[in-house]
């Protein structure tokens, strides 16, 4: 299994989902303390940011801990909130996609995986995956 095939097969399922405009993926309510937020179980995934051009500019993760869920990413986590980044008023919309069957070192190896296939990304602090990681975690997505 190559990562680009992975990446591949997360791009086309982000594809497939509807677009989350930013103001929702600011709202706490739906994306954050609400029943669907990040932080509960089995709610951790990836995230897609794109531009006007439809481009994707970022791509995160959120976890199982607080503060994790996409709203505490967008704009409410602190000094860390991608609102307060320079790139952030170039954000039009993003996806979310749940993966619920990866563990979060699988969850943080995949986000670096679609980081570093995706064309506007440079490859800063990437991790060592071995191919083994790589079959394991297409082979969860790919249910």
């Amino acid at each position: 299994m190559e990562r680009v095939e992975l990446y591949n097969l997360i791009n086309e399922k982000v594809k497939l989902l509807s677009k989350i405009p930013v103001t929702e993926m600011e709202d706490s309510t739906k994306y954050g303390r609400g029943k669907k937020a990040a932080y509960y179980k089995n709610r951790q995934g990836l995230y897609f940011l794109y531009n006007s051009d439809d481009k994707i500019i970022y791509i995160g993760k959120v976890g199982q801990g607080k503060r994790t869920s996409l709203f505490h990413r967008m704009k409410g986590h602190g000094s860390g909130a991608h609102n307060k980044q320079k790139w952030y008023k170039e954000v039009k919309y993003g996806h979310y996609i749940n993966l619920p069957n990866l563990n979060i070192d699988e969850l943080e190896k995949l986000e670096r995986i679609c980081i570093q296939c995706n064309e506007n990304h440079n490859n800063y602090n990437d991790k060592y995956i071995i191919e083994l990681d790589v079959d394991n975690i297409f082979n969860k997505c790919s249910k």
